[in-house]
């Protein structure tokens, strides 16, 4: 009996693919700086390798380049959104915050679960300054053009460019999701 409880414990030991890389040693002024050893590299799966041009290439040779305008627009756009003692430590994980606020209140059996802000929302009162306005107003003038927000009514009829290509990547996504089924 002992000896099958043995036999099923290592059964499921996954199994990987390796390649061992060994680095050369090196020896500067009479010591040893990095000592001889291996390198385990872990190589993925198959299914794991997936050729990201296939999928996103875009087929008609088009590739749009920012204008020095747009540039500095977008600069100027950047520069008015006040970022002062930015740092991304100081935001949380608004959903862990929440799971965690409900554990906490299942824990001391409390009735009522705490709202948690999310902090990782954009700062609307920053945003709606006049400054910051204009600029954006600059910047989308100068990337989509004067008559963009006619272009994008809905009810118009004409898709657009862009909806046509939206519309081919998620029938081309469709498509490669039936096949992995």
């Amino acid at each position: 009996m002992q000896k099958k409880q043995r036999e099923c414990k290592h059964s499921f030991i996954l199994v990987r693919q390796i390649s061992c890389l060994r680095p050369e040693e090196v020896i500067q002024s009479g010591g040893q700086i990095e000592p001889p050893g291996m390198h385990i590299i872990y190589l993925p799966y198959s299914d794991d390798i997936r050729l990201v041009e296939e999928h996103y290439s875009d087929t008609s040779g088009m590739v749009n380049i920012a204008s020095d305008d747009q540039i500095k627009k977008a600069a100027d756009l950047i520069k008015l959104i006040d970022l002062k003692d930015f740092s991304v430590c100081q935001f949380t994980n608004p959903a862990l915050q929440r799971h965690y606020a409900v554990l906490q209140a299942l824990a001391l059996e409390e009735d009522d679960i705490p709202e948690m802000k999310d902090e990782t929302l954009p700062d609307e009162e920053g945003l709606a300054r006049p400054a910051v306005v204009r600029a954006l107003e600059e910047f989308k003038t100068s990337v989509y053009g004067d008559n963009y927000e006619e272009e994008n009514k809905p009810g118009t009829g004409k898709p657009t460019e862009a909806s046509k290509k939206q519309k081919a990547i998620a029938e081309f996504a469709t498509k490669e999701c039936e096949n992995y089924d």
